[in-house]
Order: structure tokens, then sequence, then C-alpha cells
């Protein structure tokens, strides 16, 4: 598992809260709350643990919502992948996507059912 800053510059000028908002809602997000007490990539692998995820696996993009700022346009926000299991769900998805047997809202929904995706 690893961290990354982020930059990125937008359209618009939201506030940091409007953009924790919006990443709140999205099932393959985990904004880490402040009073979770993560303060980095080896505190979130033990969450997952503490969770029952199978070898503490993080299907998630997980953002520390703290570190959500907006400046001008432009979004500066820290977030962990854990490389070895974030691609799952997506690769599930791609694969029905191949195939068409989903849209997907489907899989999406089926994937997230199946692996327990979102904390």
């Amino acid at each position: 598992m690893h961290t990354h800053s982020v930059n990125v510059t937008l359209e618009s000028s939201p506030n940091a809260a409007d953009v924790a908002e919006v990443l709140d809602r999205q099932d393959r997000t985990f904004c880490i709350p402040p009073a979770h007490d993560i303060d980095g990539a080896g505190a979130l692998k033990e969450y997952a643990m503490d969770r029952g995820r199978p070898r503490g696996d993080v299907w998630e993009n997980c953002i520390w919502t703290e570190s959500i700022t907006v400046e001008d346009r432009d979004l500066y926000l820290f977030q962990a992948i854990h490389q070895e299991s974030d691609v799952v769900p997506e690769n599930v998805d791609a694969i029905r996507a191949v195939i068409g047997t989903a849209d997907a809202g489907e899989s999406i929904r089926r994937t997230n059912e199946a692996m327990g995706v979102g904390f």
C-alpha cells in the first residue's frame, strides 16, 4: 500500500466540504474520518484487517477527509492505494463489460455486494 499527494486543477472552484461530500458518496472511495485516527497506510491496512477483510485487502481508494483542500480551482488531497487489491473490483467489472453480461451500474452493484466493498 502506498500514499499519493494529489493536485487537480478543476473547471470550477467548489469548497472542500462539497468535494468531500461527493467523494464520500462513491462506493469505491473511503473518506477516512479524523475520528478513526488512521495516520498512514499501515494503520489503514490494520483497519481493513480489523474489519475482517481477507489479507487486509483495501478495495477502495482511501482519502483522508482532513486533507481535502481547495484553493481557487486547485484541489489537493492525500489518498492511499492498496495496489494488490484495489484493481480487483474494476477487473471483475471489466470482464462483465467485455462479455456483455451487465451494464456498468449493475456490475458495480453486484461486485460491491459480492466482495463487501465499502467500509
